[in-house]
């Protein structure tokens, strides 16, 4: 949250560019926790489980935040997650980013045509998608009415 709110015009598009990079959000999901040992209580099981949704969900309010207080923070995002050039380069944060910036509706334009563009291109893959809802779903409930908006333009 920091790191958002201490930014200015000239370092935004270096710092997304690395928080984008070195962001291990995948390791915050409830699936990549490895299977306890057997006397491992189920109680110990779902504190680690409610801990990691409460990190991603910080996570997530950091850049929903950032991006909502400065217009340059948003512009930057929406243009590392264009910038990105394969379906293999996109992470599951490029998608929560898109449904972020859609639903906050500051430049819909762009945003729809970027969103159109990535998934006319295949780089909103079918095998991205199905793994930021069965790793994210979580964290993606609050995004239902921006999908089912964006599936019905």
């Amino acid at each position: 949250k920091f790191l958002m709110q201490s930014v200015n015009a000239t370092t935004v598009r270096a710092m997304v560019s690395d928080l984008r990079r070195n962001l291990d959000f995948e390791s915050l999901s409830d699936n990549s926790q490895s299977r306890e040992d057997d006397h491992t209580s189920m109680s110990q099981q779902q504190r680690v489980s409610a801990d990691r949704q409460d990190a991603e969900s910080l996570v997530l309010d950091a850049i929903r935040s950032g991006m909502r207080f400065q217009k340059c923070v948003a512009d930057a995002w929406l243009k590392e997650v264009d910038r990105v050039s394969t379906a293999a380069e996109h992470k599951a944060i490029d998608l929560f980013v898109v449904l972020m910036l859609h639903e906050m509706g500051g430049a819909p334009k762009a945003v729809d045509n970027l969103l159109f563009k990535k998934i006319k291109a295949g780089h909103f893959s079918e095998q991205l998608l199905r793994q930021t809802f069965g790793t994210h779903g979580k964290a993606m409930r609050d995004y239902l009415s921006t999908i089912l908006s964006l599936a019905e333009a």
